[in-house]
Formats: structure tokens, C-alpha cells, sequence
């Protein structure tokens, strides 16, 4: 009967020493698990915030942008204003040359017409 407790208590001393060599295996494969879940999580995070810091510059860079064509599309407009000006002042002025030229035009031709019926030295 000893001998069959001795044999019991070596058998499950055996299983207890497997029974806690499978424990910590499984523990340290876990832990290894974890920490490399944690290192994945840390790179995720990192990368995050780059580009969390990236999109910020872009958006700084897209309001300037936004900035930059408004002040173009103003301009744009103050310049068709003022070509609309300077055609309407051309056409002004070409009407304006018209009528000049014709008033020119005009009492040269009736005052040559009217010196070649004249005899010289006449007035």
C-alpha cells in the first residue's frame, strides 16, 4: 500500500510539473501575444498621429489655397469691370473720332466745292 501511495504521489507530482509546465508555456506565449499586440497598437498610434499632423498641414495649406483664389477671382472680376470700362471708353471714343473726322471731312469737301465755284480772289 505504500508502495502504491508513493507511486500515486510520484505520478501526480509528474502530472503537477506538466500540469505547470504547460501553464507557463501557455502564459508566456500569451504574454508575448499581448506585448506584441501593445507594439502593433503603439506603431498604429504613431502613425496616427503623423498623419493626423499631415492632414493638418493639408488643411492649413488648402485654406491658403482657398485664400489664394478668392483674392484671384477678385481680381479676375475687378479686371472684366474695368475692361468693361475701357471698351465702353474706346467705343466712346471711337464714336467721338467718327463724328470728328465727319465734321472735318464734312466742311472741307462743301468749302472745296464751294472755293472751286468762287474765282480766285474773290470774299
Amino acid at each position: 500500500m505504500r508502495n502504491l501511495t508513493v507511486i500515486l504521489a510520484v505520478t501526480l507530482m509528474i502530472l503537477s510539473c506538466w500540469l505547470a509546465y504547460t501553464y507557463h508555456k501557455t502564459a508566456r506565449q500569451a504574454e508575448n501575444e499581448l506585448n506584441q499586440e501593445r507594439y502593433n497598437r503603439m506603431i498604429a498610434e504613431e502613425g496616427l498621429e503623423k498623419s493626423l499632423g499631415e492632414l493638418e498641414g493639408i488643411r492649413t495649406e488648402l485654406s491658403r489655397t482657398e485664400d489664394k483664389v478668392k483674392n484671384i477671382e477678385r481680381l479676375l472680376g475687378e479686371t472684366k469691370d474695368m475692361n468693361k470700362d475701357l471698351k465702353v471708353r474706346l467705343d466712346k471714343a471711337s464714336q467721338i473720332q467718327k463724328e470728328l473726322e465727319e465734321r472735318i471731312k464734312g466742311p472741307h469737301s462743301v468749302s472745296g466745292e464751294t472755293s472751286a465755284l468762287m474765282p480766285a480772289g474773290g470774299n
